[in-house]
């Protein structure tokens, strides 16, 4: 039997978004952030998951929506480059279309953007 898709949001694919986010924003906390997406992590469904994760993002990473899309946008990128490991790198970008529209749209929902 397969693999439930739910644990494509692992702890693992957490981990490594720490990993990215804290290569493009210095004064992100990757341990609160592990700590706080992973909660309870076994117990959640897909949409939970994804969820918790885009809550704990919208915690941890910046108020201002230009500075956190920056920072989300920049963290797409592999974090080390010359040593790539594709299977960690699809596991990581496998986020940016659930969790940075999650976010983004959150956030200009929330906050609204001004483009004056």
């Amino acid at each position: 039997m397969p693999e439930p898709i739910k644990n494509l949001l692992s702890r693992a694919v957490i981990r490594h978004m720490a990993e990215h986010f804290t290569k493009t924003f210095s004064d992100f906390d990757a341990a609160g952030f592990i700590k706080l997406a992973g909660n309870n992590l076994e117990s959640l469904e897909l949409k939970q998951r994804s969820t918790q994760i885009t809550r704990t993002m919208r915690t941890f990473l910046p108020d201002e929506f230009e500075e956190s899309a920056e920072i989300i946008l920049a963290s797409l990128a592999p974090v080390d480059v010359d040593n790539i490991d594709n299977s960690k790198i699809n596991k990581v970008l496998g986020y940016d279309k659930i969790y940075c529209t999650n976010i983004i749209c959150g956030k200009v929902n929330k906050h609204g953007v001004n483009y004056d």
